[in-house]
């Protein structure tokens, strides 16, 4: 019993190999260290324990953080990574010095190969260059940017004219900058809501450009104007005033009457109904008539326009006119005289 309890002591003692280096990597004979691997920095054991320092810096990694910083109102930081030649993160407390946009920042120092900085850059808005040096070696260039604070910025909508109805139209903010002055990035979207006098919306989206934004809108089922506001973010401008251009019907509408064979009725067509802006009212608009004959005799239709036009069979004799039409739409009421005239030979026939 004795015997077997010496044994497993024995077995539990430190082997204490002759001829073998141990790091962090594994144990092995010392004559099979490479070169490479005697290069490597850190504690080394053996027959005699041994400390390996690195190399001098060879190669400085340099990373800032975020891409972007918002002037005025965001840190970025600054980390070097430096190693040797032979890869070996450098010895700690290697002075470092960093250069960012116009600022020069000293007194770092690496821990575990990297030294850092946190740095708050001018309230200018750029593309900017950062370098950094750690014991001599200077790294590659490395670029960042400062964006405008766009928290600070309260767009404004510049006076325009009354918007013509059926056209193009162009809203433009004033120029679009932070509380630092500087313009808001080409690219950033501003919407435009504008609230009309009837309780509709519309909405209308642009980018910014060269420090401003145009709206284009093309000015269509808007009954009325209203209020407009533009927003950069959640900062919204003050109401602006957008009037509407109401087009007129163009005066006076083309009207024809004819007779129809066998009935004692007259065809009706009315059209083409356009403003004076040149444009057809839109398909689907409302339109009414009252046609008066010269005999006294009254007949109403109403209905909406197709292509222009408005057409109805009146239950007035052809002998009764010449007539009197008035005609509603929602552009306004006109008066037309029209007497007896051949039937079209087409639906659409131009006038």
């Amino acid at each position: 019993m004795l015997r077997h309890a010496v044994l497993m002591i024995l077995a539990a003692s430190p082997l204490r190999a002759q001829g073998t280096v141990s790091d962090a990597f594994g144990i092995l004979p010392a004559a099979a260290l490479s070169p490479e691997r005697a290069a490597w920095a850190g504690l080394r054991s053996g027959d005699a324990p041994q400390t390996v320092a690195p190399a001098p810096a060879d190669t400085v990694l340099l990373f800032i953080g975020p891409k972007s910083l918002v002037a005025g109102a965001e840190d970025g930081h600054a980390v070097a990574l430096a190693v040797d030649r032979h890869g070996n993160l450098v010895a700690d407390g290697q002075a470092a010095e960093f250069v960012l946009g116009p600022a020069r920042l000293a007194g770092a120092t690496t821990r575990n190969g990297v030294a850092d900085v946190l740095f708050r850059p001018a309230p200018q808005a750029g593309v900017l260059e950062g370098g950094a040096t750690v014991g001599g070696r200077q790294s590659t260039r490395v670029l960042f940017s400062v964006t405008a604070d766009l928290h600070s910025v309260s767009p404004d909508i510049v006076p325009a004219g009354p918007m013509r109805v059926e056209t193009m139209a162009t809203l433009s903010t004033g120029p679009l900058h932070d509380q630092f002055g500087n313009s808001v990035e080409d690219g950033v979207a501003l919407p435009l809501i504008i609230r009309h006098d009837d309780g509709a919306y519309s909405l209308a989206t642009a980018a910014a450009m060269d420090g401003r934004a145009e709206f284009d809108l093309l000015v269509r089922g808007m009954d009325t104007g209203g209020q407009g506001r533009a927003f950069v973010g959640d900062n919204g401008s003050a109401e602006a005033m957008i009037a509407l251009d109401a087009p007129a019907l163009t005066a006076p509408t083309p009207a024809r009457v004819w007779p129809l064979a066998d009935v004692e009725a007259v065809g009706l067509r009315i059209g083409p109904v356009a403003t004076s802006a040149g444009h057809l009212l839109n398909d689907g608009a409302p339109v009414s008539a009252r046609v008066t004959a010269a005999a006294g005799q009254v007949a109403d239709a109403s209905g909406w326009l197709r292509d222009g036009y408005f057409e109805a069979v009146l239950p007035l004799p052809p002998e009764a006119g010449p007539f009197v039409i008035d005609l509603v739409t929602a552009l306004g009421a006109e008066r037309a005289l029209a007497a007896l005239s051949e039937r079209p030979t087409r639906l659409r026939e131009a006038e």
